[in-house]
């Protein structure tokens, strides 16, 4: 039998092997191999440090509070990925521009890329502030009149931070066009590690917990961060494409928008499927229920992660592939990766196991989440763990059409079910998990024919 470690090394052989066949000849394959290597360990690192903020947190917010800010954030979630489309467009256009050595237009990208997020973040703050006498959070929330105004003050400050973080964050996106994955995943570090530290400066200051503190911990200090770093990168390494007005260009933005609009909404209706389920708890539950199904969605989402970052450089090798007509190679990685797939899900009857545990230990709190529970959680993220490579294949063949079909279906039978389990049927929060499970099979069966469909040239 195979041990677990000659798997991994057939993987990385394989990755290598396509690589080697597909690459430009520019980066050299051991160098890209060991930046990807570096860049998943420090998005571990950054991973962890998320874990141990949250105990911080809850020493010092009271839990409903938390719950709520939870919620709001949930709530403006969405603004956050309104420039997938130039996002990703961006990226891919920058780094073809860098690669012909046209500076010109790479600034040309960059430009009107930073001019429409402007428009775009100063347009969601007017809109807002326009219709916020017509928003009653106690109402939305199901919380006690007396907590209007609070919230009502603390999503204000929410919105203009939140905008003001989805124009800085371009500069993001440019260092992946620019192959630049070590600096990303720095940076992302470092801006976790600002909001855990100013939690702790916060708490030695003995300032009162709040859930103002906490976004002026958790979006202004990163803003300033994001703010400083575009600042210093552009006056340093990219001065030659720095944003300038004299190069905003509206073809681009056709360019830009076109390139990605069907990633942008599947995107979108995987940002809605998610972050919907604090709003159902809410709405259905209490504000402390909200805490504890995040932190059993946190413990569980980690094998998740793990396996986005493990599977999401093969996307374009996949794209490389499919594009030279090498489909046994492409099975071949397709194998290797869904072995890697059940790996990483037989930890799942570990962690179901000493889910409790963990929790207890990570938040330094008594946390008691019932067996059935923790069972619905393991079946569902072995579902999207197995969906993970097939997924990755998809999105490299780039043909989106059928899979923006099934992402709306999903996601819509996703909401409503949860809705119809709890109250029609009473299934408590377990009933959100069970729709979550349903709406992941659906996507395992469409990745799993499209897949082959590919495979065989169908």
């Amino acid at each position: 039998m195979r041990t677990s470690w000659k798997i991994l090394l057939d993987f990385k052989n394989i990755y290598l092997k396509l690589e080697t066949k597909f690459s430009s000849g520019k980066t050299k394959i051991t160098k890209s191999y060991s930046d990807m290597i570096l860049s998943l360990f420090i998005k571990i690192v950054s991973m962890a440090l998320s874990f141990v903020s949250v105990p911080i947190v809850l020493n010092f917010v009271d839990y409903n509070d938390y719950g709520i800010y939870l919620t709001l954030t949930s709530s403006f979630a969405l603004i956050n990925i309104l420039d997938i489309g130039l996002g990703d467009g961006l990226r891919n256009k920058f780094a073809m521009a860098r690669a012909i050595n046209d500076e010109s237009m790479a600034k040309s990208f960059v430009s009107t890329t930073y001019f429409i997020n402007f428009i775009i973040a100063l347009v969601i703050i007017l809109i807002y502030f326009s219709f916020e006498s017509q928003l009653h959070w106690d109402r939305l929330l199901n919380l006690p009149y007396e907590k209007n105004e609070e919230i009502q003050s603390a999503a204000r400050f929410l919105i203009i931070a939140t905008s003001s973080q989805f124009f800085l964050q371009a500069f993001l996106n440019l260092l992946k066009g620019d192959q630049k994955f070590i600096s990303y995943s720095i940076i992302g570090f470092v801006l976790n590690f600002s909001s855990t530290v100013t939690i702790l400066v916060m708490i030695f200051m003995n300032l009162t917990g709040s859930i103002h503190n906490l976004i002026l911990a958790f979006f202004v200090v990163p803003n300033i961060g994001l703010l400083i770093i575009n600042i210093i990168f552009f006056y340093k390494k990219y001065r030659s494409v720095y944003p300038s007005a004299k190069y905003i260009n509206w073809e681009v933005v056709k360019t830009l928008t076109s390139l990605s609009l069907k990633f942008f909404f599947i995107n979108i209706l995987s940002v809605i499927a998610l972050q919907s389920i604090n709003l159902i708890v809410i709405r259905n539950f209490s504000p402390a229920l909200v805490v504890d199904f995040n932190l059993l969605f946190k413990y569980y989402f980690l094998l998740i992660s793990i396996a986005y970052i493990l599977f999401n450089p093969i996307w374009s090798t996949f794209t490389s592939a499919i594009a030279k007509g090498e489909f046994d190679l492409i099975k071949v990685l397709l194998n290797k990766s869904l072995k890697i797939s059940f790996l990483l899900i037989a930890l799942v009857p570990l962690m179901i196991i000493f889910a409790n545990w963990f929790i207890c230990i990570w938040t330094g709190m008594t946390f008691n989440s019932h067996n059935y529970t923790n069972l619905l959680f393991g079946i569902w993220v072995t579902l999207v763990v197995l969906s993970e490579p097939y997924k990755m294949l998809i999105k490299g063949n780039g043909e989106l059409n059928s899979y923006l079909s099934i992402a709306i279906i999903a996601t819509f039978f996703q909401v409503l079910l949860s809705i119809i389990f709890i109250r029609n049927f009473s299934f408590g929060i377990d009933g959100i998990i069970f729709s979550c499970i349903i709406s992941q099979l659906v996507y395992l069966i469409f990745f799993m024919i499209k897949s082959k469909n590919i495979i065989n040239r169908n």
